[in-house]
């Protein structure tokens, strides 16, 4: 599996996406099973590439194998998914931030470590998509994970800070 596993990375180094699959089928053809390793190369290279529908079936194929995601693959997926053009989601379903946000419950479920990198991607698709009480309930969830800020996550939260003080001066215009 190594093998396959290295030649996999140079493919989604460079780019080389039809490479790489065919790496995979031939990893597959020959009775060799992929690895946790094998999938987060292949998140990394769905993520480097924007390719959201496949990093999803990635995902269900990788649970299917009785692999678990950890963080690594939970991270590149959540990134993936956030960075996802808006009619990769087609309605009815979750759209992006929606999928961020729930794939970063699935972690806190999986007991599965929560980074600044994941909350990071999920707060920037809650930001793209102006869903600012989203993103100050993953705030929140960040600081009880006990994960520092930085400056990124600092203006993602004032400027939900503002969308929330804004909604509630025009429903509550009389009450300061």
């Amino acid at each position: 599996v190594v093998s396959y596993n290295t030649a996999l990375s140079a493919c989604s180094r460079a780019g080389a996406w039809d490479a790489a699959s065919r790496v995979l089928e031939e990893m597959r053809s020959r009775g060799v099973s992929p690895s946790l390793v094998t999938y987060n190369t292949r998140m990394a290279q769905c993520q480097r590439s924007g390719r959201f529908s496949d990093a999803m079936v990635m995902m269900e194929e990788m649970k299917a194998a009785g692999i678990e995601p950890d963080a690594v693959t939970y991270t590149s997926l959540i990134w993936t998914v956030a960075k996802a053009p808006v009619y990769t989601h087609p309605r009815p379903g979750p759209r992006q931030w929606e999928r961020c946000v729930s794939l970063v419950d699935e972690m806190h479920q999986h007991n599965i470590p929560r980074t600044i990198h994941v909350y990071t991607a999920a707060m920037i698709a809650c930001k793209e998509a102006f869903a600012y009480k989203s993103l100050l309930r993953l705030n929140e969830n960040r600081i009880n994970d006990s994960i520092k800020d930085d400056e990124t996550l600092t203006e993602l939260v004032k400027w939900a800070e503002t969308q929330q003080a804004d909604q509630d001066d025009r429903y509550y215009p009389n009450i300061k």
